[in-house]
């Protein structure tokens, strides 16, 4: 997922742990070699459930912390599935937030074949 949103954006993102200013860190999926641009990515295919959900808006509330102390800095929640990703670009209040503290929602197109294992991993997790 990073990888092709780097082919969009023209850049590469790597994981990183972010030193804090009061001490301790945050980890980041990626972030681009200048440091501009920051993504926390969700790999769910389908509908999210409602610990995805809250994932996501755990992993919001990270990059709009981190936006305080980067200002001119992109943030973006990014999704493979524009259906997985609905919930954070629909009227609920936290799209509404989402879109307020100025993050963003990408989604990126992942192989067949990795999408359909995606979906295979995720089965045998519910079960």
């Amino acid at each position: 997922m990073l990888a092709a949103l780097g082919v969009r954006l023209k850049t590469s993102f790597a994981p990183t742990a972010i030193q804090l200013p009061e001490g301790g860190r945050v980890e980041v999926d990626g972030v681009d070699p200048e440091g501009g641009v920051y993504v926390e990515a969700l790999a769910h295919q389908g509908p999210p459930k409602g610990g995805q959900i809250r994932k996501v808006i755990m992993d919001a509330f990270k990059l709009a912390f981190l936006a305080r102390t980067r200002p001119g800095a992109k943030m973006i929640l990014l999704f493979s599935d524009p259906v997985a990703s609905g919930p954070f670009t629909s009227k609920r209040w936290f799209a509404q937030a989402i879109r307020q503290l100025g993050l963003q929602v990408e989604v990126v197109d992942l192989p067949e074949e990795m999408r359909m294992r995606l979906i295979a991993a995720q089965k045998r997790q519910y079960r």
